[in-house]
């Protein structure tokens, strides 16, 4: 017990020390001023070349890397010849995945079940649940050698049951074999079975490799980013491979496996080649590969969470209620996670902003249903009949293509979102939020997505960006001062909100449309409280979506919601503050940057961390898993208080 609390009491002083914003400048963050020595200046340039290795590769600089750099004079063009060099590098690849938040989460294999054994006259028996006499089995070519022959019990074999009475597959967890109350067994050459908990570690570790190894492959080759969310193939190990001709196998598009190329004929290391399919137009990139799309459970989610890596699309549910939701029941019924069809939530107020978006693109994954039901595509389900996508609401269609994954990437990769998402992706990596300085950046990487550019390239020009401010700022001298011009409230909320809000919302964003400069005298009942609203969104950057607001506006955009928000001038203040400091928190690096960082902190090479769900600066759960790392990678060094103190204030934590 004193120990858990003494976890506790670390874990909580390092979190507030990592997410503290009232501190000194680190050497990754100067004050504009002369370094004090030339000791000190070769010390920032070594931070800023760590800085940019994390970034590139996940890793800190070599040490050949940083003779390099000082025997040139840490020069903009040695340093941008670095940049390059690390690009090349393969775990440049690797990077890929956080750079481009593709979410994803745990990967279950809840419904494969694991064999047990009895040995019966020298001959080995398997069985699930119960085991049986030699008479009351059968002979089985299994998926691990499909020219051996095994024993197994009848019972736990069963090759010609696939559904259940009520229509659940197999290979979900409803119908799963590992049920005692299940008709299904482990079915043709047991492929809903494995032998031990260590088989099954391995087939997890493929479909998640399939993904990572998939990225770092488009990436190694140079081909366009959208090649992430297009791609018919993938880069895969013979057992990832095996994942998906059981697929086949389950949608009796085949008998057994031994009808499909062998598995175990695949490189050791895998290959990119096509993924097997039942039907045209069934793969889309990681948007049905092995991991992405199995880490979500139901289809609502899953497409959510397609919205959320292509279109950074989030939720927008601040203003429904829970008398609302529960009155939905009695309009389309109870069972609203596995009834995912068009119907009135697409256009229901407080609905529809999400699923006009989600319900119609569900429709383009049919054939992938809830993994509860089921664990392979369905081909049967597949749609291909054209259907509309849409984004904001029912009144923003975005077009229509044959309803298959193929078509919603096409379609979805048409669209403006998708070069905006990129963009922001790349700048939030490498510079933690949007800010003045960044707009011609962001102009310029959208410009290169819709030219098809590849992901070398984008994060080449982004890299060079942050190197073009950060040298002379490490190098003590000014950075050039940013324009603070204002602009009419009228002029600027129209610019930044109208695209995707009208003056006939009934929301504090419409009044606000709707009334201009004098939008308060209209809602003086719900002036303040609509006042919190907007500063809320504006100070966290929810708001607006798919454009990134320079800080100038969005200080603009507070004050003057502050000044007519609040008439106690005590009261103004306070919300001003406390809405103004959420634009000066110092920013941080993703959680894989920081994990970089207190290795190097403290000289430990290796930390197993689970990658935390939100990575994003100032979030609490960045601060607590970094300070978890740290607590981790100091554990049993000499002092480790003054160890937990250094790794969480290393200069790569922050960078602004």
């Amino acid at each position: 017990m004193k120990r858990a609390a003494l976890f506790a009491v670390l874990v909580v002083a390092a979190c507030d020390r990592a997410a503290s914003t009232d501190r000194e400048p680190s050497p990754s963050a100067p004050a504009d001023r002369a370094p004090s020595s030339p000791a000190d200046t070769t010390a920032r340039m070594i931070d800023l070349a760590h800085d940019l290795s994390v970034l590139a590769t996940g890793i800190t600089a070599r040490p050949d890397d940083l003779d390099q750099l000082a025997r040139a004079g840490f020069t903009r063009d040695a340093f941008a010849s670095y940049v390059a060099q690390l690009l090349k590098r393969p775990e440049a690849g690797g990077r890929g995945f956080d750079v481009l938040s593709l979410g994803g989460g745990e990967r279950g294999l809840w419904p494969v079940a694991t064999l047990k054994t009895k040995t019966e006259g020298g001959t080995t028996i398997y069985y699930l649940h119960a085991p049986c006499e030699l008479a009351r089995t059968e002979t089985v070519h299994p998926w691990w050698d499909l020219n051996a022959s095994v024993r197994v019990c009848a019972d736990a074999h069963r090759p010609t049951v696939f559904q259940n009475k009520d229509g659940a597959y197999c290979d979900g967890t409803i119908a799963s074999p590992k049920r005692v109350d299940s008709p299904c067994g482990c079915g043709p050459n047991l492929i809903r079975c494995v032998k031990s908990d260590d088989e099954l570690a391995a087939w997890t570790t493929a479909i998640e490799d399939e993904t990572f190894d998939t990225i770092a492959y488009i990436i190694d080759k140079d081909l366009p980013l959208e090649t992430v969310f297009r791609s018919q193939e993938s880069y895969r190990s013979g057992l990832a491979e095996l994942m998906y001709q059981r697929w086949l196998v389950e949608d009796r598009k085949v008998k057994s496996l031994a009808e499909l190329p062998d598995w175990r004929k695949w490189p050791k290391a895998g290959k990119w080649a096509a993924r097997p399919e039942a039907v045209r137009g069934e793969h889309a990139g990681v948007l049905t590969n092995l991991f992405v799309p199995q880490a979500r459970d139901s289809q609502r989610t899953r497409l959510y969470l397609a919205y959320q890596m292509m279109w950074c699309s989030t939720d927008d549910s601040l203003r429904v209620s829970t008398a609302a939701v529960l009155e939905l029941g009695k309009h389309i019924g109870q069972n609203l996670r596995d009834n995912v069809v068009p119907n009135e939530l697409a256009t229901r107020e407080g609905c529809g902003s999400c699923h006009a978006r989600i319900d119609y693109g569900v429709q383009f994954f049919a054939g992938d249903q809830w993994s509860h039901k089921v664990d392979h595509y369905i081909s049967a389900a597949q749609l291909d009949t054209p259907g509309p996508l849409y984004n904001r609401d029912i009144n923003d269609p975005r077009g229509a293509a044959p309803r298959n994954p193929a078509g919603f990437a096409n379609l979805a990769l048409a669209q403006p979102e998708f070069p905006a998402c990129m963009s922001r992706r790349f700048i939030e990596h490498v510079f933690g939020r949007f800010d003045d300085e960044l707009v011609d950046l962001d102009g310029e990487l959208r410009k290169l997505v819709s030219a098809k550019a590849s992901y070398r390239k984008l994060l080449t020009l982004t890299l060079e960006r942050y190197l073009d401010r950060e040298l002379p700022r490490r190098q003590g001298r000014a950075s050039p001062a940013t324009d603070a011009k204002g602009s009419a409230l009228a002029a600027l909320t129209e610019t930044r909100c109208g695209d995707c809000h009208d003056a006939s919302e009934p929301t504090p964003i419409g009044r606000l449309l709707a009334g201009g400069e004098a939008w308060c005298k209209s809602a003086s009942a719900t002036c303040t409280s609509d006042a919190i609203e907007l500063m809320n969104v504006v100070a966290f950057a929810t708001m607006p979506k798919n454009t990134p607001m320079p800080r100038t506006e969005r200080a603009q955009l507070l004050a003057r919601f502050a000044d007519t928000g609040y008439a106690d001038p005590t009261a103004r203040q306070a919300a001003l503050a406390h809405f103004s400091g959420a634009l000066d928190a110092e920013s941080t690096h993703r959680f894989g940057a920081v994990l970089a960082r207190i290795r190097l902190a403290t000289g430990t090479d290796k930390i197993k961390m689970a990658r935390p769900q939100s990575q994003g600066p100032h979030s609490v759960t960045l601060g607590a898993a970094s300070a978890v790392a740290a607590i981790k990678a100091c554990r049993g060094k000499p002092d480790e208080a003054a160890c937990i103190t250094n790794a969480l204030e290393i200069p790569g934590l922050y960078y602004r």
